[in-house]
């Protein structure tokens, strides 16, 4: 039986998380199913290894699953048995060994920021950003997870600031919630709700903010990538599945945020509520 590592993109909204759960819709137990449909054999939830979870909600575009098969992998018939937000879109061949959770050599998340953040000081996010890099104990930046250790590194962290305004985190093992609430700290230091020093203070270990750091939302955050050091084939109408179905769903929402506006205006005005 050959093993593919394949590139997964997701939506996370709807599922709660990528890691399977019993009983409950995840990324992994909806890849587990469409497996089992495209091959016509039960696919166990231990048979589809991901090179890392993410939360209820997060996405990703790049998200490295492995998986073994009983002839050649076709995408495109697998993908016929996934729900419209689950899409692989390019795989490789392994060795049966292959592991993707060992095998990455660093992870790439973004975060988008919301328009209503547009009132921050970028120049000051930037700095604080900077501070984030290295090797560092995030304890008060993370949540805790089990007996693991809170020391890691972030290789990049970037602010990009035009058109569309992101955060871009690199490194090789990420915390649980480190990025989102890295970013709800450099968001409000960029407001000034938070003095920039706090940052540096927090990685030297001194409990500053006594209430902690709330994440981010996790709709804004994107696996963009768990890169192996492997050459990926693509899968051209997978890719162009993505974008159409995107497009579509952007639309969706544009429609569906006309009509909220119109119904607070319409109906929830303030003559309405006296």
């Amino acid at each position: 039986m050959p093993k593919y590592a394949c590139k997964l993109f997701y939506l996370g909204t709807g599922y709660h998380g990528s890691q399977y759960q019993p009983n409950l819709p995840t990324i992994q137990g909806e890849l587990i199913n469409g497996l089992t449909k495209w091959s016509g054999y039960e696919y166990p939830s231990t048979s589809v290894a991901f090179s890392g979870r993410t939360d209820k909600g997060v996405n990703s575009i790049g998200q490295t699953v492995c998986f073994e098969t009983e002839g050649k992998i076709q995408i495109n018939q697998i993908n016929e048995h996934l729900p419209e937000d689950i899409i692989l879109w390019a795989e490789t061949e392994v060795p049966m060994d292959f592991n993707p959770r060992h095998r990455v050599l660093f992870r790439h998340y973004r975060y988008y920021f919301d328009t209503s953040q547009s009132d921050v000081d970028f120049s000051r996010i930037m700095n604080a950003a900077s501070k984030l890099e290295g090797l560092h104990d995030f304890q008060f930046l993370s949540k805790p997870d089990g007996d693991k250790s809170t020391n890691t590194v972030l290789l990049n962290v970037c602010i990009a600031n035009e058109r569309i305004t992101f955060a871009d985190f690199y490194g090789i093992n990420f915390l649980w919630k480190l990025v989102r609430k890295s970013v709800n700290l450099l968001v409000s230091i960029g407001k000034g709700e938070i003095h920039p020093n706090v940052c540096r203070q927090l990685l030297d270990g001194a409990d500053v903010l006594p209430s902690g750091i709330e994440p981010a939302p996790p709709e804004n955050l994107f696996l963009i990538d768990a890169a192996i050091p492997l050459r990926m084939k693509k899968n051209k109408n997978a890719l162009n599945t993505i974008r159409k179905r995107l497009k579509k769903r952007i639309a969706y929402f544009h429609r569906y945020r006309r009509a909220l506006e119109g119904v607070v205006a319409d109906c929830f005005n303030e003559t309405f509520l006296c």
